[in-house]
């Protein structure tokens, strides 16, 4: 993966930025590590954003063991090369959010970083001719009865696996 920039709007980041790691062990800024696959309480205030990228396939799950719910997500690593990890966990202070925000969103893309001029500087935006198009599928689905993901599939579903 890749972590963000620690300027402007993660100034309350937990993260190291603009480095590269090994998936799911991200370093932070104070020269410790964050497993990413957990997500802290909303009262720590962080607000980051990292990048999944070079990714050997195309999905994400996230379980919730005490409700026993998880939602899984699966789409075509082509074009959608890597995925967005946006963490506004109660520490994104601007507009419209001022802090109220605990969530997170995990966005298949194109390209990173967040700066589309970065994008467009590092050959990574993919883009459309006049008149082109692109088609893509993607499956969305929920699930219980597991504590951690093995693979998930757009024909055969969710695999669990014991943690």
């Amino acid at each position: 993966g890749v972590t963000e920039s620690t300027g402007e709007p993660f100034q309350h980041g937990r993260l190291a930025g603009e480095e590269t790691f090994d998936w799911p062990v991200a370093p932070t800024r104070d020269g410790g590590t964050a497993d990413l696959r957990e997500i802290p309480p909303e009262e720590a205030g962080y607000h980051d954003q990292c990048y999944a990228t070079n990714l050997d396939a195309g999905w994400y799950a996230l379980t919730n063991p005490t409700l026993d719910l998880g939602f899984a997500f699966t789409f075509p690593t082509d074009p959608f090369e890597c995925v967005w990890y946006w963490q506004p966990l109660g520490g994104f202070e601007e507009a419209p959010y001022w802090g109220r925000n605990y969530n997170v969103g995990l966005e298949p893309t194109t390209a990173y970083p967040l700066s589309v001029d970065e994008q467009r500087a590092g050959g990574r935006m993919e883009t459309l001719a006049p008149g082109e198009t692109a088609e893509a599928s993607f499956t969305a689905r929920t699930y219980g009865g597991v504590d951690g993901i093995a693979d998930v599939s757009p024909s055969d579903g969710v695999t669990g696996r014991e943690v």
